[in-house]
């Protein structure tokens, strides 16, 4: 990690030694981290209103709704809402640029591969239906519903309410009351960067380094419903 100056010389690697090169800027290394991620809503056409501005503004005009109480952070979401998560991270540029935006650098939860990310939608084990298996909801299989926005150190991940309950596991829906681990997991050998000897200790067991973090958020039914 750290800041490099790049020189440029059209002749020699000697004279870019000598400080004879042109200078182009630097370039600079960040090793990558997961610090934050918490759980907004917006109503469909507000977030409209974000998505209808130019790609390189949208993160800025979630800001912006933020200020004017158009995003708000909550635990709790329901019909009609899109829930939006604020992945707060640095170090991810290079992943998502290779891949034409984080959306494409999804993975599915159980795949053997060690690149990219995973994230899981997991009703939580005290507001499941006894002797039932608990509701999911694959970020993977519905990446076409997914609005990625990315900013400076920052991603958003979007999706309308309806549909998670359109597209819950074994044509399941949404109950008032249910609630959701969110996790989201790095398993990217590039940025994990874990040392050959401490994963030679692990067999060489990537899965021992994932780095992830959790949030969560309850669903309550529409009034009148």
């Amino acid at each position: 990690t750290g800041e490099y100056p790049m020189e440029l010389d059209s002749e020699s690697h000697e004279a870019i030694a000598d400080d004879r090169g042109d200078a182009i800027g630097d370039l600079e290394i960040e090793e990558s981290s997961i610090n934050e991620f918490n759980i907004w809503t917006a109503s469909a056409d507000n977030f409209d209103d974000i998505t209808d501005e130019d790609e390189d503004d949208q993160a800025d005009a979630v800001v912006d709704a933020v200020e004017n109480d158009l995003v708000t952070q909550t635990d709790t979401v329901t019909d009609g809402d899109v829930i939006i998560h604020e992945l707060d991270a640095s170090g991810l540029e290079g992943i998502a640029a290779s891949s034409d935006g984080l959306a494409n650098v999804l993975t599915e939860l159980d795949a053997d591969v060690e690149e990219g990310f995973d994230l899981r939608f997991r009703q939580t084990a005290d507001t499941a239906t006894p002797n039932q298996p608990r509701k999911t909801f694959s970020a993977f299989d519905n990446a076409d519903a997914l609005t990625v926005i990315e900013g400076e150190d920052v991603y958003y991940v979007a999706f309308e309410v309806d549909t998670l309950n359109a597209n819950l596991n074994n044509d399941r829906s949404l109950d008032d009351g249910d609630a959701f681990d969110v996790r989201l997991r790095l398993k990217d050998d590039r940025l994990l960067n874990v040392d050959d000897d401490d994963l030679e200790d692990a067999d060489d067991d990537l899965s021992e380094f994932y780095q992830s973090i959790e949030t969560m958020f309850n669903y309550a039914e529409a009034d009148g419903e």
